[in-house]
């Protein structure tokens, strides 16, 4: 018999209490200026945002996510031979012990883990994009999965959006990134072209639902990355989290497929954007 330790991480209050002033301190000084109103994709009293706009707004409402779980440390009197497979269990879930030996407590005490729902929300998407165009690839036990799609453009680009979850969701419950795997600069181009639009598009409908945890975004070089977030006074199930999500990424992959072809200029984009809206899309 061998005692093993399942050493956790403890955070400490008065730290939690010191990053919680620190980050409300941050909110209140950058406050979003108030939206004006008029026809977006048009441009009639909207300027296109500048290159390298995207990139800025996202670093203003950057924070702290995903903190750690309250845990402690505990000991317990384990068989080697248990523990060693307890190991080889882990290793092939892409884990370690004490998460595993964590998980396996939960599911014997009937307990939802942050890791068993985001498993849950994330083979619900998967069973939804079966039904479509988009490839999902999953993996058990992680936080991560992606969908690939492929752009009506010579040589087939593809697209991979990367979905995480937080475990801790505070503010934002997640974020997508939309990764494009091309080397033409000229599709590149009309990329950040809609990429831009498509900030200047939910500013104006959807910013006003997210106050309290404005949605950031960010361009470096191939990926474009969006945190998610609920609409303020709203709730959702895992399921029902799961087919916003869903329908967030097929809108944005239908919009985007239309714009880069031409079947969707801005005008008619933006009416194609705000029926989804109106249909229960687009609003996390």
């Amino acid at each position: 018999m061998d005692i093993l330790y399942f050493s956790y991480v403890f955070l400490y209050k008065s730290l939690d209490k010191f990053c919680e002033l620190c980050y409300t301190a941050n909110v209140k000084k950058k406050k979003r200026p108030p939206q004006k109103r008029g026809p977006a994709a048009g441009y009639g009293v909207y300027a296109p945002p500048r290159a390298g706009r995207i990139a800025e707004y996202g670093r203003k409402h950057r924070k702290e996510i995903d903190p750690p779980m309250k845990k402690s440390l505990y000991s317990l009197t384990l068989m080697d031979s248990v523990v060693a497979e307890i190991d080889r269990l882990a290793a092939r879930q892409g884990t370690n012990r004490s998460n595993l030996v964590n998980q396996i407590l939960a599911d014997y005490v009937s307990m939802m883990t942050p890791e068993k729902r985001i498993d849950a929300i994330f083979r619900h998407i998967e069973a939804l994009a079966q039904q479509g165009e988009l490839v999902p690839y999953v993996t058990p036990n992680q936080r991560t999965m992606s969908l690939k799609s492929s752009l009506e453009y010579k040589y087939r680009p593809t697209i991979r959006y990367e979905l995480q979850l937080y475990r801790i969701p505070e503010g934002a419950i997640g974020e997508l990134n939309v990764v494009f795997r091309t080397q033409s600069q000229a599709l590149l181009t009309e990329i950040e072209a809609f990429l831009r639009l498509w900030v200047r598009l939910e500013s104006i409908y959807v910013a006003k639902l997210h106050d309290k945890s404005p949605v950031r975004y960010e361009l470096h070089g191939n990926r474009f990355t969006r945190s998610l977030s609920l609409p303020e006074n709203r709730d959702y199930s895992d399921e029902q989290l799961a087919d916003a999500i869903s329908a967030y990424v097929g809108m944005f992959d239908d919009l985007l497929k239309g714009y880069i072809t031409g079947r969707y200029p801005p005008a008619e984009l933006e009416n194609r954007y705000i029926a989804y809206l109106n249909g229960g899309t687009g609003l996390i």
